[in-house]
């Protein structure tokens, strides 16, 4: 074998070299970017978990017994949202702002995640900025982290009350 068949033979060995290695590089990528994916999949499903959860709950403490007047001034204080002392999470909360507060670890999934569960009252007319004054909507933003996620995972849901005629 002359110098010019080693020569071309050598080049062709780096350029197999160098293309396995941006090969190898774009399955390692695209491994990374399906686990982040699936991580990211059930955070989601444990934030909608909260959001369900609260759902099957009264919209304040003073909607529960369905025969007492409710008007928007016998909703929890914008200040007074959360559970109270004798309630705890899972089987004591009754009304969805007993979720405000709420910081737990969820190992749901096999994966432990951090849920933070925060209550907010909002307008009608703007349901992203939250306000100091008793509504008819409370927004719940429910954010979950874990140290495989990339970025903190944010589930919203604005809960209404129909107003007494």
């Amino acid at each position: 074998m002359g110098h010019r068949e080693l020569l071309l033979t050598l080049g062709a060995m780096v350029i197999f070299g160098l293309t396995s290695i941006t090969v190898n590089q774009n399955i390692i990528n695209s491994s990374e970017a399906l686990y982040d994916q699936q991580v990211e999949y059930l955070a989601m499903n444990v934030a909608q978990k909260y959001i369900e959860e609260a759902k099957t709950k009264a919209y304040d403490h003073n909607t529960i017994n369905k025969e007492r007047t409710v008007t928007i001034n016998s909703f929890a204080h914008p200040t007074g949202m959360g559970h109270a002392g004798h309630e705890s999470y899972p089987h004591g909360f009754d009304d969805i702002d007993d979720f405000n507060g709420l910081d737990i670890e969820d190992n749901s999934t096999g994966i432990p995640m951090q849920v933070e569960v925060v209550f907010q009252y909002v307008e009608a007319g703007d349901l992203n900025t939250p306000v100091a004054t008793r509504q008819y909507y409370k927004k719940m933003t429910v954010n979950v982290t874990n140290d495989y996620l990339p970025n903190e995972v944010v589930a919203s849901y604005i809960f209404s009350y129909q107003k007494n005629k």
